[in-house]
């Protein structure tokens, strides 16, 4: 029988970013139109739709310099490539501790009102979307000719 990875998470603990994160877009989505909404909506989906867009930098920077140079993590990463379908992934209290401190916080003290409330929509947003494509592409066998 193959033993389990130290790093594989239980299968509770792996999905919880596909609960957590989603909760995280709808507050602050819900925060901006509650107490923010200033009328003009197409405004603050731009800062979403740029948040999106610079999650796939901070990906490419997380990926190149932290996944394959900081020890443990470079270790859990190398056991993710060497058995892809088992559930390995960032710890929701890691990834989530990522993006309130490199994420949340920034935006909040950095930016104006309507970029920081869409922004980290958008940053989560991309976070959530490539969990998921990451995911698929592990996990999920689709069938060619069908």
């Amino acid at each position: 029988m193959k033993r389990p990875s130290l790093y594989m998470l239980k299968g509770f603990a792996y999905y919880m970013d596909f609960v957590v994160y989603p909760l995280v877009v709808a507050g602050l989505s819900a925060a901006y139109l509650m107490k923010d909404f200033d009328g003009r909506p197409l405004r603050w989906l731009a800062t979403v739709i740029v948040g999106a867009a610079v999650w796939t930098l901070v990906k490419y920077i997380i990926h190149r310099f932290i996944l394959h140079h900081v020890m443990f993590i470079r270790e859990m990463h190398d056991q993710h490539h060497r058995s892809p379908k088992e559930l390995i992934d960032t710890p929701i209290w890691l990834s989530l501790s990522f993006m309130l401190a490199g994420v949340l916080l920034p935006s909040w003290w950095l930016l104006s009102l309507v970029r920081r409330r869409g922004s980290p929509v958008g940053m989560t947003l991309g976070y959530l979307i490539y969990g998921l494509m990451h995911h698929a592409m592990h996990h999920w066998r689709i069938r060619h000719g069908t």
